[in-house]
């Protein structure tokens, strides 16, 4: 009976640390934009003037592409790629789809193109080169891990609410 026990605060132990780690990981995010900004500052040996400028200008720029993924969520679109669905999704639906993915290209393209612009009035083309290649191997290592887990709201207790519960002797 105390085997079932200890196991039984354990598991709740586990339960709740991996509760309270889900609440922090939004402002963890925050942090690793601020530390992906000062990497890239430091990669790009920018100095403090330029530095300044740079991440005011990245910052909006991150905006603008955050803005294009949440007006074309990724879930949802690897949702509908995927084989099961892909059968019962219609012809209209594939084909909105698709047209769905050249609206994000195009977005995507307009918005490196304009910050490029900015970009180039304080770095060099090198620079941005090296900037680019950083982003998209951020990007890569944020599809490696495993996704978020969705706040499925107030859980369920654990007991049965009511009565008398008394375990098992």
């Amino acid at each position: 009976m105390r085997r079932f026990f200890t196991i039984l605060i354990a598991l709740l132990v586990c339960v709740a640390t991996m509760n309270a780690q889900q609440r922090t990981r939004p402002v963890q995010h925050g942090k690793n934009m601020e530390q992906q900004t000062m990497g890239m500052v430091e990669a790009l040996a920018l100095d403090d003037k330029t530095a300044v400028k740079f991440k005011e200008v990245y910052a909006k720029y991150k905006k603008e592409m955050q803005s294009v993924q949440r007006t074309f969520p990724r879930g949802e679109r690897e949702r509908k790629d995927s084989a099961a669905v892909r059968k019962l999704l219609t012809d209209a639906e594939i084909e909105q789809n698709i047209k769905d993915g050249f609206a994000k290209s195009r977005a995507v393209i307009d918005i490196r193109e304009k910050y490029y612009k900015e970009f180039r009035t304080f770095l060099t083309p090198r620079q941005i080169q090296r900037m680019y290649e950083m982003e998209k191997r951020e990007m890569e290592d944020l599809r490696k891990r495993p996704p978020m887990p969705r706040d499925r709201g107030p859980q369920r207790p654990l007991r049965p609410a009511g009565g008398n519960h008394q375990p098992r002797k």
